[in-house]
């Protein structure tokens, strides 16, 4: 289990983020990608797009078949320098658009 998600789990984010093709990357950070997570944890997901598709993309991710909820975060809106830092140096790659095919990172 990575992150403490299942497998199953995991390839649903993917599939719901490949639904969004302005969507460049993801990546999870917080809890989960610092593996200090509890059982309930959220998942934080940011994302990096040249447009903001936060609400559909939380809508999309909160009606998948899981018990989690998603804390999405637009990378290049954010104003907290401090969140970025965070992201960039604790946020783990799941998805990244590739030229031909989408990349998905397990």
């Amino acid at each position: 289990m990575m992150f403490g998600l299942s497998a199953k789990t995991l390839a649903a984010i993917q599939t719901c983020l490949q639904q969004y093709p302005e969507i460049v990357w993801a990546k999870i950070y917080g809890s989960r990608a610092k593996g200090d997570y509890e059982r309930g944890s959220d998942i934080d997901l940011a994302f990096g797009s040249p447009t903001d598709c936060s609400a559909n993309l939380l809508e999309a991710l909160d009606n998948l078949p899981t018990p989690y909820l998603f804390d999405v975060t637009h990378y290049e809106s954010l104003k907290h320098e401090g969140l970025k830092a965070h992201i960039d140096r604790i946020g783990v790659v799941i998805y990244q658009r590739g030229e031909l095919n989408d990349v998905l990172m397990t």
